[in-house]
Parts: C-alpha cells; sequence; structure tokens
C-alpha cells in the first residue's frame, strides 16, 4: 500500500504522516506563488529600466542644452549692454540731461 506522489519534483511514499505532505504542498504552492511575483517583479522592473533610463537621459540633455542656450544669450546681452556703457563714457555731453538743457536753453529752444 506504499504509493507514491511526485511534489516539486521529489517523490514521497504515502506511508509517511499526511500532515507532512499536506504541509510541503503547501510549502511548495506557497514557494511558487512567491518564485512566480518575483520573476514577474524582475521582468516588470528591467522593463521600466529601459523605458524610464532613456527618458530621463533626453530630459537631462535637452535641459542641459536649454541651460547652455541662456548662457550664452546672457553672454551676448552682457556684451552688448557693456558696449553701450563703454559709448556712454565715451560721449559724456550727449547722455548728459543738464548739459543738453543748458544747450537747449542757449539756443532759445527751452
Amino acid at each position: 500500500m506504499h504509493s507514491n506522489e511526485k511534489i516539486g519534483g521529489f517523490a514521497f511514499s504515502m506511508s509517511c504522516n499526511n500532515k507532512i505532505i499536506i504541509d510541503l504542498q503547501t510549502n511548495v504552492k506557497a514557494y511558487r506563488i512567491i518564485v512566480f511575483g518575483t520573476a514577474i517583479f524582475c521582468n516588470v522592473s528591467v522593463l521600466c529600466t529601459f523605458v524610464i533610463l532613456p527618458n530621463i537621459y533626453y530630459n537631462v540633455r535637452v535641459d542641459n542644452v536649454h541651460k547652455f542656450d541662456e548662457i550664452r544669450n546672457c553672454k551676448q546681452e552682457i556684451r552688448d549692454i557693456w558696449e553701450h556703457v563703454q559709448n556712454i563714457k565715451l560721449k559724456p555731453d550727449i547722455f548728459n540731461r543738464t548739459k543738453r538743457n543748458e544747450q537747449a536753453m542757449h539756443m532759445g529752444c527751452a
């Protein structure tokens, strides 16, 4: 009356205590669920990595290009302002309002 049962790749004889066999069957089912869950989680993680990392790389690259464009524009504006200030220093009479008003009063325009 020894019948063999295969559980999870292992053969157990029915002459053993039925409680042990039921516990082993329960453990095997639990381990299968854990293994399948782990495999699914691992596959989803890998797929997310393949989707998310390129997006992060693209966004960082676009942000860096935008920052460098802004820096270049800022430098050009600073050069233009500096050039304008240098022109003001070279021609103080043109940009001096008091001097212009005096000249206009002497000419009879005011």
